[in-house]
């Protein structure tokens, strides 16, 4: 890391992404542009936090109020189910990670830090401006705020928002995950749009080979960007 500091500037971009794991909703990537010296006690690993920090975090890093003085633009980038279907989870992370590294990088040229090896090259960005390291969420505050974003707004704006359409997966409890109640709920009810068809298991269970096709064929994908801060 104190290479990444010995770069010109006083800004640093940290990178990081949810729902890699889950079987259902949208990949979600989060940047967050911010001086190098800028801290906040819930800038961590979204992991190691209750849903309550989460949102307390969030609300704080998106706001312009004193706990997120020293963040400069906060960047959201996802990708529904069908879109990482079609791309495939790695490259789909990629991509995101890749738009979310090139519109920051444009607004304040800094040091990014990518959680592990994830791009090894990013057009438009010098090389000696990369720098992977795994667990950057919990070692730059940066990284931690924009893993406990990508958190708060998936889990919450997103899955939550989708359980009242498909209550029986209990979305609000497990947010896309396979826990056991939402396996058993999906060997009860099959699947639904919102889960992601490549996904073994929901590849076993679905009854209509036709639906796991139709994705398969597109041809284009579209990802969704939003400023949440700037």
């Amino acid at each position: 890391m104190s290479h990444a500091w010995s770069r010109p500037g006083r800004h640093v971009i940290g990178i990081d992404e949810v729902g890699r794991g889950a079987c259902a909703g949208p990949l979600v990537v989060v940047g967050v542009l911010a001086e190098r010296e800028w801290d906040h006690a819930l800038a961590r690993d979204s992991k190691k936090l209750s849903h309550k920090r989460h949102m307390e975090g969030y609300d704080a890093f998106i706001s312009q109020g004193k706990a997120g003085d020293g963040i400069v633009a906060v960047l959201l980038a996802a990708y529904e189910p069908e879109e990482v279907d079609v791309l495939g989870l790695d490259a789909a992370n990629r991509d995101l990670t890749l738009r979310i590294a090139q519109a920051l990088y444009a607004l304040q040229p800094s040091p990014i830090m990518l959680d592990g090896d994830l791009l090894p090259f990013i057009e438009g960005i010098p090389p000696e401006d990369l720098f992977n390291m795994p667990s950057s969420d919990a070692l730059v505050a940066s990284s931690g705020a924009a893993s406990v974003i990508a958190k708060a707004h998936r889990d919450t704006e997103m899955m939550e928002n989708l359980h009242p359409v498909f209550p029986q997966y209990g979305w609000y409890f497990n947010k896309g995950y396979l826990t056991m109640g939402h396996a058993q709920a999906i060997q009860q009810y099959g699947v639904c749009p919102v889960h992601r068809y490549s996904y073994q298991r929901i590849k076993e269970s679905l009854v209509d080979s036709s639906l796991w096709l139709s994705r398969q064929k597109r041809t284009v994908t579209r990802a969704w960007m939003r400023y949440l801060r700037r």
